[in-house]
């Protein structure tokens, strides 16, 4: 199996077609093939596994607002993933986060951009500390500048009027008390 993942790697290579995360994908499948062969096993760890498991963990450290975010982040985050998201959490690379991100900004605003990369963050900095990965990759991944944040009034002119209308106006004169 090791010739065969040797030939693998140099047909992809001569193709033009390896990239970093097929390198480490054939590499992790050689080396728990060694392990198995030896009688022990090699954890894959992946992503959409590591998210459930690390977002079961933060649920208890959260708000159940934040945790529901985080769900719908790690959901979203796996579909853009597909089919690789079975594969190795080491196998998301910057240019994954990167497309991701890019993806997201057509649809969201930047602001919901930027706390989905916060959010990833977290989680593979976990991961990162766990030694599942050597480095975060969302960490290397840039906010977006909040170029479409919408400046509000927190009142409107008629939500400011209407108070006026039923408060009594202050005066220095104290109320008249019945005796």
């Amino acid at each position: 199996t090791f010739l065969d993942a040797t030939a693998q790697a140099i047909g992809l290579r001569k193709k033009g077609h390896l990239t970093q995360q097929r390198a480490r994908s054939i590499l992790e499948t050689v080396v728990a093939e060694v392990m198995e062969s030896q009688g022990d096993s090699l954890k894959r760890n992946p992503t959409n596994e590591f998210l459930s498991s690390w977002l079961s963990d933060m649920e208890r450290q959260i708000t159940p607002s934040t945790f529901k975010s985080y769900k719908a982040i790690t959901s979203r985050f796996s579909a853009f993933l597909g089919a690789s998201a079975t594969e190795s959490i080491a196998t998301v690379e910057i240019g994954t986060i990167r497309g991701y991100r890019d993806q997201l900004v057509k649809d969201l605003s930047t602001g919901t951009v930027n706390n989905h990369l916060k959010m990833l963050r977290l989680a593979f900095e976990s991961a990162a500390q766990q030694d599942l990965i050597d480095r975060n990759p969302a960490k290397l991944v840039k906010n977006l500048a909040r170029n479409d944040k919408q400046e509000r009034d927190p009142f409107t002119p008629a939500q400011l009027k209407t108070p006026l209308e039923v408060w009594p106006l202050y005066t220095s004169e104290p109320a008249d008390e019945e005796e």
